[in-house]
């Protein structure tokens, strides 16, 4: 940055650039504590106006794979698999795993209701996006198989995939730098979920809630590739070749990685429905039984 003084976006002012950092600065890490409605929003605006400075700052999105287990139980040799594969692809990245030992739920009431009642896979889609938000870098869930390094998607602030022409979804992979604006957005979806005077609490799939964050920064539902607010949103054969309604796999010259959809949310009835249901997908279209019923 080049003198002692800045402009925001609008143009309209000169502020000191020590004064904007330390606007910056506590706002951050009032939500790295708490993630509180009141701290992101008060982000969010200083986002708009001074995002420019943050870019300025940073170079890229870090070599760094995040991913999430939590529960304690051993890896599944598919998960291990799949992480292998990372490591193929990914030789001088930094692989974190985030689990009981390093990672705090008390962050949002939602994060602790889910660890507490074991929803782990709605736990995670939470939790990639505050470590994420922490620390810039890639998460994939470890159903997630590379097969080709990612090393073209660092040069952007942020990239997401679509997982059909409907929804974008973070359990395919995404990675962001340090701080970005589109991740707090998706955070912020959170904030009005609270368990009720039963203890239950809502619970949303990912790909809605991270859909609705990105609609919000100009994200057009056409499943094509378009850039918005700095962040790639890449065509669903990049990250999600695989149909998993249809057990079809459509890799392409894009392909970079597979999500093996392992549906950990599901339970045995629901992903044996899924099983014997792909073949009707595949002969009739995945809209048949839907199609029935009315």
């Amino acid at each position: 940055m080049a003198g002692h003084f800045l402009k925001p976006s609008s143009g309209r002012e000169v502020i000191p650039v020590h004064s904007i950092l330390t606007i910056i600065a506590a706002p951050v890490e009032k939500v790295k504590n708490s993630y509180d409605r009141n701290s992101i929003k008060t982000l969010e605006w200083v986002y708009k106006h001074y995002y420019f400075i943050i870019r300025e700052r940073s170079v890229m999105i870090p070599k760094k794979i995040h991913y999430c287990w939590f529960g304690r139980n051993p890896l599944p040799e598919k998960a291990k698999k799949c992480i292998a594969s990372w490591k193929e692809y990914c030789t001088d990245y930094e692989i974190i795993e985030w689990n009981e030992d390093n990672f705090d739920f008390d962050k949002h009431a939602y994060l602790r209701w889910c660890y507490d009642h074991k929803k782990w896979a709605f736990l995670s889609d939470l939790a990639r996006l505050i470590v994420v938000y922490e620390n810039g870098g890639i998460y994939f869930d470890t159903d997630v198989e590379l097969i080709r390094c990612p090393d073209e998607l660092l040069q952007y602030d942020a990239f997401y995939g679509f997982e059909n022409n409907d929804y974008v979804a973070t359990g395919l992979g995404f990675g962001a730098m340090k701080g970005h604006p589109t991740v707090l957005s998706m955070i912020r979806q959170y904030s009005g979920f609270h368990e009720d005077a039963d203890g239950n609490m809502e619970m949303v799939g990912c790909p809605r809630l991270n859909t609705k964050a990105l609609l919000e920064h100009g994200l057009q539902l056409n499943g094509k590739k378009q850039e918005i607010d700095g962040a790639l949103i890449l065509p669903a054969d990049y990250l999600n070749p695989y149909d998993d309604a249809t057990g079809r796999l459509n890799k392409t010259a894009n392909t970079i990685s597979i999500h093996w959809y392992t549906k950990s949310a599901l339970s045995k009835r629901k992903i044996l429905r899924s099983k014997l249901t792909r073949p009707f997908h595949r002969l009739f279209g995945v809209e048949c039984f839907k199609r029935r019923k009315r």
